[in-house]
């Protein structure tokens, strides 16, 4: 609502003398913008925004989960630190997922089609993978045992090239 006086104020460059003359209205935003120009503005931006949003989780989750993975793979063995980091580059990944799928109900999508599609089936996989392979590190951590611990630490490179696909096939298919 934006306030508006019945004169818009003063015609002079005096402050009005008394309040008597001021006669206040408040009139409606759709009186004063055209409606159509303005909420098509106002959604732009909440998708940008939603955006945004969900790439910074996305990138989070890129990040501990990178560090999760490779300190893993560097010292060889499954530390508590890196299956906290594994929980919650899942958790960051759902996240931005979900944020990111809020953004195609603003109409936020760029990519064509069969791109938008393998990009949600390799996304929702990934997701998958990331969710067995934090609930497996847990698994390992609290039992140690060394047989399971040789096989996740072969696992973690693999859901970890895997999850980098969803991550890079929306830029890799705007470039194309």
């Amino acid at each position: 609502m934006f306030l508006k006086t019945s004169e818009d104020c003063c015609t002079s460059r005096e402050a009005p003398r008394s309040r008597s003359n001021l006669s206040l209205k408040l009139e409606k935003p759709n009186e004063r913008f055209d409606r159509g120009i303005h909420a098509g503005i106002e959604d732009t931006i909440m998708a940008q925004l939603v955006f945004t949003y969900g790439m910074y989780f996305i990138v989070a989750a890129l990040i501990t989960y990178s560090i999760a993975v490779w300190g893993e793979q560097i010292t060889g063995e499954l530390k508590p630190v890196f299956v906290i980091m594994f929980c919650i580059g899942v958790l960051c990944d759902t996240t931005g997922t979900t944020i990111m799928a809020l953004n195609l109900d603003t109409g936020g999508t760029v990519l064509d089609p069969l791109d938008a599609i393998f990009h949600m089936v390799t996304g929702l996989a990934a997701i998958g993978l990331m969710l067995i392979h934090a609930i497996w590190a847990i698994r390992v951590l609290l039992r140690g045992d060394e047989v399971s611990a040789a096989r996740f630490h072969r696992f973690s490179k693999f859901v970890w090239l895997f999850w980098l696909v969803p991550f890079f096939s929306p830029m890799v298919a705007q470039m194309f």
